[in-house]
């Protein structure tokens, strides 16, 4: 599976094959500023269509494909700006959710992962047993 997380390209999504609805007064101050900036942007993104297929294609071809793949500039710093606000804001707050378990609950499973034995595949009936045994 690959997550494609593109930028503008030069489709034709901001223009023949974008279908809206009639405008609304009551949405002009924010729909609107949308609208406009789509139509504008209609035949000059900066994107490669063709280059982001053969980016997605070698993505595929990678002995560990990525789960996500962002195509384009734009995409890159978007998602390089959100994930530095959220880096951010758990540096700021950690110490507000840190050490809010109860004194008698489940450790987080997904969280402290350890490599299997390479000698042990448990079974589905062996991990219901150590969930149980968890859950006490």
């Amino acid at each position: 599976m690959l997550i494609v997380e593109p930028g503008a390209f030069r489709t034709s999504f901001a223009g023949p094959a974008l279908r809206s609805t009639a405008a609304m007064p009551d949405y002009e101050a924010t729909v609107g500023n949308s609208r406009a900036a789509l139509a504008a942007m209609d035949g000059v993104q900066p994107g490669d269509p063709d280059k982001a297929a053969a980016a997605t294609l070698a993505a595929l071809r990678l002995p560990a494909p990525p789960l996500r793949l962002a195509l384009g500039d734009d995409a890159v710093a978007g998602i390089r700006a959100q994930l530095a606000a959220v880096a951010d804001d758990l540096d700021r707050t950690h110490r507000l959710g840190t050490g809010a378990a109860t004194a008698h609950s489940v450790p987080n499973i997904c969280v402290q992962r350890r490599p299997p034995s390479p000698s042990a595949t448990p079974t589905p009936m062996a991990w219901e047993s150590q969930f149980r045994m968890l859950a006490r």
